[in-house]
Protein backbone atom coordinates (compact mmCIF):
# COMPACT_ATOMS: atom_id res chain seq x y z
CA UNK A 1 0.00 0.00 0.00
CA UNK A 2 2.61 2.58 0.96
CA UNK A 3 5.98 0.84 1.32
CA UNK A 4 6.74 1.32 -2.40
CA UNK A 5 5.58 4.95 -2.50
CA UNK A 6 7.62 5.68 0.65
CA UNK A 7 10.72 4.12 -0.93
CA UNK A 8 10.47 6.26 -4.06
CA UNK A 9 9.56 9.37 -2.03
CA UNK A 10 12.82 8.93 -0.10
CA UNK A 11 14.70 8.63 -3.40
CA UNK A 12 12.98 11.78 -4.69
CA UNK A 13 14.08 13.63 -1.56
CA UNK A 14 17.63 12.58 -2.36
CA UNK A 15 17.34 14.20 -5.80
CA UNK A 16 16.14 11.35 -8.00
CA UNK A 17 13.74 12.02 -10.85
CA UNK A 18 10.83 9.69 -10.03
CA UNK A 19 7.96 8.76 -12.34
CA UNK A 20 5.04 7.00 -10.68
CA UNK A 21 3.15 4.58 -12.91
CA UNK A 22 -0.56 4.65 -12.09
CA UNK A 23 -3.62 3.88 -14.16
CA UNK A 24 -6.86 5.85 -14.13
CA UNK A 25 -8.53 2.45 -14.54
CA UNK A 26 -7.14 1.33 -11.18
CA UNK A 27 -6.06 4.34 -9.10
CA UNK A 28 -3.64 4.21 -6.21
CA UNK A 29 -5.37 2.84 -3.12
CA UNK A 30 -4.05 5.71 -1.02
CA UNK A 31 -6.07 8.25 -2.99
CA UNK A 32 -9.08 7.65 -0.73
CA UNK A 33 -9.73 10.57 1.66
CA UNK A 34 -8.20 8.77 4.62
CA UNK A 35 -5.63 6.72 2.73
CA UNK A 36 -7.42 3.47 3.51
CA UNK A 37 -7.96 2.38 -0.07
CA UNK A 38 -11.77 2.47 0.15
CA UNK A 39 -13.60 5.24 -1.67
CA UNK A 40 -16.87 6.67 -0.28
CA UNK A 41 -19.70 4.71 -1.85
CA UNK A 42 -17.14 2.60 -3.68
CA UNK A 43 -16.73 5.31 -6.32
CA UNK A 44 -13.63 7.41 -6.92
CA UNK A 45 -14.43 10.96 -7.98
CA UNK A 46 -11.32 12.51 -9.61
CA UNK A 47 -10.45 15.82 -7.99
CA UNK A 48 -13.10 15.39 -5.30
CA UNK A 49 -12.31 12.45 -3.02
CA UNK A 50 -8.98 11.28 -4.40
CA UNK A 51 -6.52 13.44 -2.50
CA UNK A 52 -5.78 11.95 0.92
CA UNK A 53 -3.07 13.68 2.93
CA UNK A 54 -0.97 10.52 2.81
CA UNK A 55 -1.20 10.29 -0.97
CA UNK A 56 -0.31 13.95 -1.42
CA UNK A 57 2.69 13.61 0.89
CA UNK A 58 4.15 10.50 -0.75
CA UNK A 59 3.45 11.77 -4.30
CA UNK A 60 5.44 14.94 -3.65
CA UNK A 61 8.34 15.45 -6.06
CA UNK A 62 7.16 12.74 -8.48
CA UNK A 63 5.78 12.83 -12.00
CA UNK A 64 2.86 10.59 -12.92
CA UNK A 65 2.48 8.33 -15.96
CA UNK A 66 -1.08 7.17 -16.66
CA UNK A 67 -0.36 3.67 -17.97
CA UNK A 68 -2.54 0.57 -17.79
CA UNK A 69 -0.10 -2.32 -18.14
CA UNK A 70 -2.93 -4.63 -19.21
CA UNK A 71 -3.04 -2.66 -22.47
CA UNK A 72 -0.44 -3.59 -25.10
CA UNK A 73 0.43 -0.02 -26.17
CA UNK A 74 0.81 1.12 -22.56
CA UNK A 75 2.96 -1.89 -21.74
CA UNK A 76 5.24 -1.07 -24.69
CA UNK A 77 5.51 2.53 -23.50
CA UNK A 78 6.39 1.26 -20.04
CA UNK A 79 9.10 -1.03 -21.43
CA UNK A 80 10.60 1.86 -23.42
CA UNK A 81 10.64 4.08 -20.34
CA UNK A 82 12.30 1.34 -18.28
CA UNK A 83 15.02 0.91 -20.93
CA UNK A 84 15.96 4.57 -20.40
CA UNK A 85 15.75 4.50 -16.59
CA UNK A 86 18.49 3.83 -14.06
CA UNK A 87 16.23 2.07 -11.56
CA UNK A 88 12.83 0.39 -11.48
CA UNK A 89 11.03 -0.21 -8.20
CA UNK A 90 7.87 -2.28 -7.96
CA UNK A 91 5.79 -3.68 -5.14
CA UNK A 92 4.04 -6.31 -7.26
CA UNK A 93 4.00 -10.02 -6.58
CA UNK A 94 5.81 -12.26 -9.06
CA UNK A 95 2.45 -13.52 -10.33
CA UNK A 96 1.26 -9.96 -11.00
CA UNK A 97 4.50 -9.12 -12.85
CA UNK A 98 4.09 -12.19 -15.04
CA UNK A 99 0.42 -11.45 -15.72
CA UNK A 100 1.28 -7.89 -16.78
CA UNK A 101 4.22 -9.00 -18.93
CA UNK A 102 6.81 -7.08 -16.91
CA UNK A 103 10.26 -8.49 -17.62
CA UNK A 104 13.39 -8.00 -15.59
CA UNK A 105 15.39 -7.12 -18.71
CA UNK A 106 14.69 -5.52 -22.05
CA UNK A 107 14.85 -7.48 -25.31
CA UNK A 108 18.42 -6.27 -25.79
CA UNK A 109 19.44 -8.01 -22.57
CA UNK A 110 20.04 -4.75 -20.78
CA UNK A 111 17.84 -2.87 -18.39
CA UNK A 112 17.75 -0.76 -15.27
CA UNK A 113 18.72 -1.86 -11.80
CA UNK A 114 15.64 -3.42 -10.25
CA UNK A 115 14.30 -3.55 -6.70
CA UNK A 116 11.31 -5.79 -6.01
CA UNK A 117 9.31 -5.09 -2.86
CA UNK A 118 6.95 -7.99 -2.13
CA UNK A 119 5.55 -8.76 1.30
CA UNK A 120 7.74 -11.86 1.67
CA UNK A 121 10.97 -12.94 0.05
CA UNK A 122 11.80 -16.55 0.85
CA UNK A 123 10.39 -19.95 1.77
CA UNK A 124 6.96 -21.29 0.85
CA UNK A 125 5.42 -17.83 1.28
CA UNK A 126 7.81 -16.15 -1.18
CA UNK A 127 5.06 -15.01 -3.54
CA UNK A 128 2.32 -14.27 -1.04
CA UNK A 129 0.63 -10.89 -0.85
CA UNK A 130 0.12 -9.32 2.57
CA UNK A 131 -0.28 -6.06 4.43
CA UNK A 132 2.02 -4.83 7.17
CA UNK A 133 -0.36 -5.85 9.93
CA UNK A 134 -0.36 -9.43 8.63
CA UNK A 135 3.44 -9.48 8.51
CA UNK A 136 3.45 -8.11 12.08
CA UNK A 137 1.45 -11.17 13.16
CA UNK A 138 3.29 -13.79 11.07
CA UNK A 139 6.75 -12.54 12.08
CA UNK A 140 6.02 -13.38 15.71
CA UNK A 141 6.05 -9.77 16.90
CA UNK A 142 2.41 -10.07 17.91
CA UNK A 143 3.27 -12.70 20.52
CA UNK A 144 6.02 -11.49 22.88
CA UNK A 145 7.21 -13.96 25.50
CA UNK A 146 5.10 -13.96 28.61
CA UNK A 147 2.07 -12.52 26.88
CA UNK A 148 -1.23 -14.38 27.06
CA UNK A 149 -2.78 -12.28 24.33
CA UNK A 150 -1.41 -11.09 20.97
CA UNK A 151 -0.44 -7.44 20.67
CA UNK A 152 -2.11 -5.92 17.58
CA UNK A 153 -0.17 -3.43 15.50
CA UNK A 154 -1.43 0.07 16.25
CA UNK A 155 -0.41 1.11 12.75
CA UNK A 156 1.09 -0.57 9.70
CA UNK A 157 4.63 0.28 10.81
CA UNK A 158 5.94 -2.72 8.86
CA UNK A 159 5.18 -0.89 5.59
CA UNK A 160 7.34 2.02 6.72
CA UNK A 161 10.24 -0.27 7.60
CA UNK A 162 9.82 -2.07 4.28
CA UNK A 163 9.93 1.22 2.38
CA UNK A 164 13.13 2.24 4.15
CA UNK A 165 14.68 -1.16 3.41
CA UNK A 166 13.75 -0.80 -0.27
CA UNK A 167 15.31 2.67 -0.39
CA UNK A 168 18.54 1.25 1.04
CA UNK A 169 18.42 -1.58 -1.50
CA UNK A 170 17.86 1.01 -4.25
CA UNK A 171 21.01 2.90 -3.30
CA UNK A 172 23.00 -0.35 -3.29
CA UNK A 173 21.50 -1.38 -6.65
CA UNK A 174 22.35 1.95 -8.28
CA UNK A 175 25.91 1.90 -6.93
CA UNK A 176 26.41 -1.69 -8.06
CA UNK A 177 25.00 -0.92 -11.54
CA UNK A 178 27.54 1.88 -11.94
CA UNK A 179 30.41 -0.49 -11.14
CA UNK A 180 29.56 -3.53 -13.26
CA UNK A 181 28.02 -4.24 -16.70
CA UNK A 182 25.09 -6.33 -15.44
CA UNK A 183 22.46 -4.33 -13.59
CA UNK A 184 21.54 -6.02 -10.29
CA UNK A 185 18.13 -7.26 -9.20
CA UNK A 186 17.47 -7.03 -5.47
CA UNK A 187 14.50 -8.03 -3.36
CA UNK A 188 13.52 -6.04 -0.28
CA UNK A 189 10.56 -7.48 1.56
CA UNK A 190 8.36 -6.47 4.46
CA UNK A 191 9.18 -9.73 6.22
CA UNK A 192 12.92 -9.15 5.85
CA UNK A 193 12.52 -5.61 7.18
CA UNK A 194 11.20 -6.88 10.52
CA UNK A 195 13.02 -10.21 10.60
CA UNK A 196 15.55 -9.02 13.17
CA UNK A 197 12.98 -7.54 15.54
CA UNK A 198 11.61 -10.82 16.97
CA UNK A 199 15.10 -11.49 18.35
CA UNK A 200 14.19 -8.97 21.02
CA UNK A 201 10.69 -10.24 21.74
CA UNK A 202 11.79 -12.26 24.77
CA UNK A 203 13.01 -9.04 26.38
CA UNK A 204 10.24 -6.91 24.93
CA UNK A 205 12.32 -3.72 24.77
CA UNK A 206 10.97 -2.73 21.37
CA UNK A 207 7.42 -3.74 22.16
CA UNK A 208 7.32 -2.05 25.57
CA UNK A 209 9.22 1.02 24.32
CA UNK A 210 11.69 0.82 27.19
CA UNK A 211 13.60 4.09 27.60
CA UNK A 212 16.93 2.25 27.31
CA UNK A 213 16.76 -0.34 24.49
CA UNK A 214 19.07 -3.30 24.91
CA UNK A 215 21.23 -2.40 21.93
CA UNK A 216 24.09 -4.73 22.89
CA UNK A 217 21.72 -7.69 23.20
CA UNK A 218 20.11 -6.89 19.89
CA UNK A 219 23.48 -6.60 18.14
CA UNK A 220 24.57 -9.96 19.56
CA UNK A 221 21.38 -11.62 18.36
CA UNK A 222 21.80 -10.15 14.87
CA UNK A 223 25.32 -11.50 14.36
CA UNK A 224 23.91 -14.93 13.62
CA UNK A 225 22.03 -13.67 10.56
CA UNK A 226 24.80 -11.70 8.86
CA UNK A 227 24.77 -12.12 5.09
CA UNK A 228 27.36 -11.83 2.32
CA UNK A 229 26.32 -9.39 -0.43
CA UNK A 230 28.48 -8.95 -3.57
CA UNK A 231 28.73 -5.29 -4.57
CA UNK A 232 31.00 -4.18 -7.40
CA UNK A 233 32.97 -7.40 -7.18
CA UNK A 234 33.52 -7.09 -3.44
CA UNK A 235 31.78 -9.30 -0.90
CA UNK A 236 30.34 -7.18 1.88
CA UNK A 237 29.25 -8.69 5.20
CA UNK A 238 26.13 -6.99 6.51
CA UNK A 239 24.56 -7.97 9.85
CA UNK A 240 20.77 -8.17 9.75
CA UNK A 241 20.60 -7.01 6.13
CA UNK A 242 17.10 -5.84 5.17
CA UNK A 243 17.53 -6.94 1.56
CA UNK A 244 18.65 -10.08 -0.23
CA UNK A 245 19.97 -10.74 -3.71
CA UNK A 246 17.49 -12.28 -6.10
Amino acid sequence: MWAGPLCTWLLAQLGASVVSVESDARPDGMRAPHGGGIYPGGILEPGVNDRSAMFISLAAGKERANLDLRVKDDREAFALACAQADLRVDSLSRRARENLGIDDQSESGHGPAIVHLPAFSRGPSRDWVAYGTQVHAMSGLAWPAGSDEPIPAATAYVDGLGGIAAALASVVALYSAAQQPQAPILTASLMDAVDALPADRDHGALLRADPVPRVAELAEAHKARAVELPVAGVSLRHPASPFVSA
